[in-house]
């Protein structure tokens, strides 16, 4: 017959200058028995390294909101390897995936700001969640 699989990531790739992604492609020909022991046998001799970024998001602050003062910034992020997020499409999942961030405003400027979250895996991956642009008025 005929086989057809689909692959959708749940991550984002991010690649930086100098970036270089790595992988391997096995083609195995048999029944799907035979395959699946040879997936099985791969699984249990290669060394598994962490090539996805974190996900999230920033909850606060909303984007073009008017700031001032000291401002709460959150949002959440998880990641395959350190983290999960704790809701029931992720069972197993640790509830500590939030994170919160007092920005004193009037250390900046008044005017348009951007306010950007890096979630930084225990590999080194980085992830750059969705910004706010926000406007500071002290």
């Amino acid at each position: 017959g005929t086989g057809t699989n689909y692959f959708a990531p749940r991550t984002y790739f991010s690649f930086g200058p100098n970036s270089v992604l790595e992988g391997d492609v096995y083609l195995v020909a048999g029944s799907y028995k035979h395959a699946r022991q040879v997936i099985y046998d791969l699984h249990n001799h290669l060394v598994a390294t962490d090539i996805f970024t974190p996900i999230g998001t920033l909850d606060s602050p909303a984007p073009s909101a008017q700031l001032s003062g000291t401002v709460s910034v959150r949002g959440w992020a998880f990641d395959n390897t350190a983290v999960a997020p704790s809701a029931t499409v992720w069972p197993h999942a640790p509830g500590a995936i939030g994170f919160s961030f007092s920005l004193d405003t009037s250390n900046y400027s008044n005017g348009p700001h951007t306010v950007e979250v890096r979630a930084v895996d225990t590999s080194g991956n980085v992830a750059v969640l969705p910004h706010a642009s926000v406007t500071f008025q002290n």
